[in-house]
């Protein structure tokens, strides 16, 4: 992923895209072109945007099950 550099995205993405900053685009496009050309990072990056996606779907399962335990108390 590309992403704006903005804390929101930085706290989601972590280390798992590329940032750029908000309305340069010159620097989008220089991110977009180093992506395309280096296969071995942008599949680094997909798996740490994999893994980053399962932590958020175990956070929101554990967040879920403990308000069903705390329900039923």
């Amino acid at each position: 992923s590309i992403l704006s550099d903005i804390p929101v995205y930085r706290e989601i993405a972590g280390d798992s895209a590329l940032y750029y900053h908000l309305r340069n685009e010159f620097e989008l496009a220089e991110r977009i072109k180093w992506l395309l050309a280096n296969t071995i990072a942008r599949n680094d990056m997909s798996n740490k945007g994999k893994i980053r996606v399962s932590n958020f779907a175990q956070d929101r399962l554990l967040e879920q099950t403990v308000k069903i335990y705390e329900s039923a108390i």
